[in-house]
């Protein structure tokens, strides 16, 4: 989650951790949300080209 967090959001792996936990568990969530569409997005794709 912090490679995710550092590569995608442009945050820091200390930065992160220096948060409070609930901001943390904030963009863990965001982060499986946003991996979650991306995965339904190839989905798609690959049914299409079926």
């Amino acid at each position: 989650m912090a490679y995710f967090a550092l590569v995608k959001f442009h945050i820091l792996p200390h930065e992160l951790l220096a948060l409070p936990k609930n901001e943390q568990a904030f963009i863990f969530a965001c982060i499986k949300v946003y991996i979650q569409k991306e995965k339904q997005e190839i989905d798609k794709l690959k049914d299409k080209h079926t």
